[in-house]
């Protein structure tokens, strides 16, 4: 085909390739407009409004991760609008057909209905022969020289990219600011720790130095409250018979010269405060690993901390740590307990307890009181429940919950992602309600049902009927079965 063809074919094939390309655009358009409306929701008033209501409900950290968790998105949005909409311009010119093609491919994969539909129209454009054809013919047409032989095109996608990964380091200091401490509680008169050496600098303050090991005991009566806010580290709280509180404390820095060592362990403040019988422990991070922090070139330094605690077992328990396990046994009073990124282990708890980490999984057993757990990103078990309520939810996650007696008030677990097993009595007499979105409900005991729809839901009752057990997933399966050893 020559040139004069070339040009004659491109003047019949305008309206078929400007109309896709410039739907193509709008939908670019659309997806950067959604960015924005993220920027709008985390950083305008609604975010400032919503920021302020999860800080009441006592859930600011799942508002932040939230935050971190849309920025990933909106990463890939943002990049996904750069390619569309630079394809979209090399489609109207006719020129790039690869570059046409992947703009109408990408529309598709990134979603959003009106851009899956406008990539899909552009594609089977774009395939037919004749405009293949135009593509490879069409002569070099002398226009946006700036757009195909300049670094503005790629130097715009990196500040994108760049701006949302910022974002995304925000959202994640915003997140463990949420675990931090906001203020130090009022220091109580000096005390010394019964360690080796016992360099204690202000009244209320402990300063460990470069010691690798803490340990003190303090004098407490058999009812009294724990609470315990650390910015890193793993926790262990047991119950027991004594009349006494023991703290120790193991620490470690790893990925560190000896100097910037013993500089990290001298840094960290513990505050240890003593109100009756009425304990708090706080720990501040060290200055140094913030310094250290933002130099992501190499390596950086690492401060490891245990905690384990022996308490009586009528203390009331609260415990917040970032980037630790928790582990609670033997309680006989409240226990409320938070982490980011660890796991919660729940074992002999006989009052009201509540657990919730951030991409780590749940264990508990042996639970006699009300028991209310949550996590995002992990699995949920649940052994040997003998309690007044249960309610779990997780998101990414399974929910096994295995019930010794019949529960005695209305109980809930729910998943985003993941299966619910629950094992009940032969002989418990329940209403159950049952839920499911890609999967199905089944049940090993009879079930006197009074709704079902296509095998993905069930309610009825079993054995006459009693408290709600209500069970819901998306994306899992739902099973009722009989608690192992019941007698089938």
């Amino acid at each position: 085909m020559n040139t004069i063809d070339s040009q004659q074919n491109i003047q019949r094939q305008p309206g078929i390739l400007v109309a896709p390309a410039t739907a193509l655009i709008v939908a670019g358009v659309l997806k950067i407009m959604s960015v924005l409306k993220f920027l709008f929701i985390f950083t305008g008033p609604v975010g400032w409004f919503f920021n302020a209501l999860f800080s009441h409900l006592g859930m600011l950290a799942l508002f932040h991760w939230s935050a971190l968790f849309l920025a990933g998105g909106a990463t890939f949005k943002l990049a996904a609008a750069a390619v569309v909409i630079y394809g979209a311009v090399e489609m109207m010119h006719v020129r790039r057909y690869e570059w046409a093609v992947a703009a109408a491919i990408v529309s598709i994969v990134s979603g959003g209905l009106l851009g899956i539909g406008f990539g899909i129209w552009a594609l089977v454009v774009l395939l037919r022969p004749e405009i293949k054809a135009t593509f490879t013919s069409a002569p070099n047409l002398p226009s946006f020289p700036a757009l195909r032989q300049s670094v503005v095109l790629p130097l715009a996608i990196i500040a994108g990219v760049l701006l949302i990964l910022a974002m995304c380091l925000i959202g994640f200091r915003l997140a463990q600011a949420s675990f931090a401490p906001a203020s130090d509680p009022a220091p109580d008169p000096e005390f010394r720790a019964n360690s080796g050496n016992t360099p204690v600098i202000l009244p209320g303050t402990i300063a460990v130095g470069d010691a690798t090991k803490f340990f003190k005991t303090l004098a407490v009566g058999p009812v009294g409250k724990l609470t315990l806010k650390a910015d890193r580290g793993d926790i262990r709280i047991t119950g027991s018979d004594q009349t006494n509180l023991e703290i120790r404390v193991d620490r470690a820095v790893r990925y560190a010269s000896d100097s910037v060592a013993a500089k990290i362990l001298e840094e960290e403040r513990m505050l240890l405060t003593q109100d009756g019988d009425d304990i708090s422990l706080t720990a501040h991070e060290p200055a140094s690993l913030r310094t250290h922090r933002w130099r992501l070139w190499k390596r950086q330094p690492d401060l490891e901390v245990h905690y384990d605690i022996i308490v009586p077992r009528k203390f009331t328990v609260q415990a917040e740590t970032l980037g630790g396990g928790v582990k609670v046994a033997n309680i006989q009073a409240g226990v409320n307990v938070k982490t980011m990124g660890g796991n919660v282990d729940l074992k002999n708890m006989e009052g009201e307890t509540d657990g919730e980490t951030m991409g780590g999984d749940i264990h508990a057993i042996r639970c006699t009181g009300a028991l209310r757990v949550h996590t995002m990103g992990g699995g949920i078990d649940i052994e040997k429940f003998s309690g007044s309520c249960l309610r779990a939810s997780t998101a990414g996650g399974s929910i096994t919950a295995e019930f010794l007696s019949a529960p005695k008030s209305d109980c809930d677990l729910h998943t985003m992602g993941g299966n619910v097993t629950a094992r009940i009595p032969k002989s418990a007499a329940i209403t159950l309600d049952a839920h499911t979105m890609g999967g199905s409900v089944t049940s090993d005991l009879p079930v006197q049902v009074e709704g079902r729809l296509h095998d993905s839901s069930m309610k009825g009752t079993i054995n006459g009927g009693g408290p709600l057990l209500k069970l819901a997933t998306m994306g899992g399966s739902i099973n009722v079965r009989q608690t192992s050893g019941d007698g089938i």
